[in-house]
C-alpha cells in the first residue's frame, strides 16, 4: 500500500509538471489568454520567435494550424473558432476579428510561400532544408505578400 501511495505522489507530480511545461510552452509561442484553447488537434508553430506575434483573443478555440514566417503575425479576436484542419499561413499579417467561425479545411495565406522563379524557388527549398526557415524577408526572393483582414462578425467555410 505504501508503494502504491508513493507511485501515485509521483504520478501527480509528474502531471502537474507536465501541465505547468505546457502552460510556460504556450506562453513562450503565443499570446493566450486562459479562457482560450489551443485544442488536441490544433497547432502552433512561430517560426518567428516572438510570441507577440501570434496573439489570441478571449473565448478562442483552435482547432487547425497557425503558422508564422519571417516577421508573420496572426491576431484572432474574441469567441472565435478555428476549425479542423484549416491552416492560417502568416508571412505578413493576417488580423481576424471578434466572433469569427472559420470552419474545417479551410487555408488563408497572405503569401505566395515560394517564388514562381525556378531557380529562387530551389535556393529557397535549399536553405529551408540546410539552415531552416528564412527569419527575414529580404532572404525569400520571390515571395510575395499582403495583410489580410477579416472582420467582426464573419462565418468562413471552404465552399464559399
Amino acid at each position: 500500500m505504501d508503494i502504491y501511495r508513493k507511485l501515485k505522489g509521483k504520478a501527480y507530480s509528474w502531471l502537474v509538471r507536465q501541465m505547468d511545461n505546457f502552460k510556460n510552452n504556450r506562453e513562450l509561442i503565443a499570446t493566450i489568454p486562459s479562457t482560450s484553447r489551443i485544442c488536441p488537434q490544433g497547432s502552433i508553430e512561430n517560426l518567428s520567435g516572438k510570441p507577440a506575434n501570434i496573439s489570441l483573443g478571449e473565448n478562442t478555440h483552435i482547432l487547425g494550424r497557425l503558422l508564422t514566417f519571417a516577421e508573420g503575425k496572426i491576431q484572432i479576436g474574441d469567441w472565435c473558432y478555428v476549425g479542423h484542419l484549416t491552416e492560417i499561413w502568416s508571412l505578413e499579417s493576417v488580423i481576424i476579428g471578434n466572433r469569427v467561425l472559420i470552419s474545417h479545411g479551410v487555408n488563408i495565406q497572405d503569401n505566395t510561400a515560394h517564388s514562381i522563379d525556378p531557380v529562387e524557388r530551389h535556393e529557397h527549398y535549399r536553405h529551408i532544408l540546410q539552415k531552416g526557415h528564412p527569419q527575414n524577408r529580404k532572404d525569400l526572393p520571390g515571395v510575395r505578400s499582403a495583410p489580410i483582414i477579416i472582420e467582426d462578425d464573419v462565418c468562413a467555410n471552404r465552399s464559399t
